[in-house]
């Protein structure tokens, strides 16, 4: 999480961290940790992260825009993103590798796993490719 406090500033929350805390406080000794109350006393207020997606094959998943107060509490949301063109051929040929002893001279490859093999190598030919692909599901 990048953002790790929230600092209200004339009605205005600004992305704020611990050091700053710190340096405008310097002359006050905290300790190791700054408790809430000390914090929230300066209209500063911690961020907790929020519920992240389940990282899919083939997206990042990645912050949502600053953090959100909810419920009296500072979120930081997340949303998930399809990989750009580069990173998908990336993974997909990541994908290939894992499975390349399959197509050793001494190995029989099963009809699944071409089928596999070879969706991974048609991922660039989709329609949606790079923001829209279906990636297969290894057998």
């Amino acid at each position: 999480m990048s953002i790790e406090l929230v600092k209200i500033v004339d009605g205005t929350p600004i992305q704020y961290g611990t050091s700053e805390f710190r340096a405008d406080n310097k002359y006050t000794t905290y300790g190791e940790h700054v408790s809430d109350a000390h914090l929230n006393a300066q209209d500063v207020y911690r961020v907790q992260s929020g519920v992240k997606p389940d990282e899919a094959v083939g997206f990042d998943v990645v912050e949502d825009g600053f953090p959100v107060l909810t419920e009296g509490v500072w979120l930081q949301n997340y949303t998930s993103v399809a990989k750009g063109a580069d990173d998908a051929r990336t993974l997909r040929n990541d994908l290939l590798t894992e499975t390349d002893w399959c197509a050793n001279s001494d190995v029989i490859m099963s009809d699944d796993m071409t089928t596999y093999r070879q969706a991974l190598r048609d991922i660039t030919d989709q329609d949606g490719f790079p923001t829209n692909i279906t990636w297969p599901t290894k057998p």
